[in-house]
């Protein structure tokens, strides 16, 4: 697996050096739909490379945040014009089980949308977040707002790695695995105080109403 993961990242270093910036966008919008590329793989040596004077650290920056963008909306439509009956049927033949499905519409149907922010930057959930905010045809400037942000901080957060590690991988990972718990917590922090406002205002329009 370990010998897979070098050998993956060696061809991403060599596809930067080829095609550059339209790198990063290409695969980081086929990393932010149902297909499992990992974006640390992506980003962690896309900053490698601005470490080297290669490349920009900001146009590294936008173009992983709009690949982001582009693989949130695929997925967003794939649930929205697909459905979730098809999707339970079918979704197990390219990577999204029937439990998977579930455990990704339960996280969206209980917490609402503010999950397309906080899932962004959660693996395994990141990747298909976005369905079930399709299913739902969840409002799309929201959608928009949360996808960027959750997005933004996620491709800051790698690229930063991989510009001060540099391109060997298992310290990446040691790295994403220190720093990940602080940025969760924080954005665990802005999702209660998001719930707090929320039901509060729903308390009060109900009572309103009555």
């Amino acid at each position: 697996m370990h010998e897979l993961v070098l050998y993956t990242t060696s061809i991403v270093t060599l596809i930067f050096l080829k095609i550059g910036y339209i790198g990063v966008f290409l695969l980081m919008s086929i990393s932010s739909t149902f297909i499992p590329l990992p974006s640390e793989i992506i980003l962690a040596p896309a900053g490698y490379m601005v470490s080297l004077g290669h490349m920009s650290y900001w146009i590294v920056i936008l173009m992983g945040l709009l690949g982001s963008m582009v693989g949130s909306y695929i997925n967003y439509y794939i649930g929205e014009k697909l459905g979730r009956k098809f999707l339970l049927k079918y979704g197990k033949y390219f990577g999204f089980s029937t439990s998977k499905f579930e455990f990704m519409e339960k996280i969206f149907l209980e917490y609402g949308s503010i999950s397309t922010f906080v899932g962004r930057v959660i693996p395994l959930v990141r990747n298909y977040i976005s369905i079930p905010a399709g299913i739902v045809r969840m409002n799309k400037v929201k959608f928009f707002i949360y996808t960027l942000l959750g997005s933004l901080i996620w491709v800051i957060f790698l690229t930063t790695i991989g510009f001060y590690v540099g391109n060997n991988m298992t310290l990446v990972t040691q790295y994403v695995h220190h720093f990940f718990p602080y940025i969760l917590i924080a954005l665990i922090i802005v999702f209660i105080l998001y719930v707090i406002v929320h039901k509060k205002r729903k308390k009060e329009s109900h009572g309103k109403k009555n």
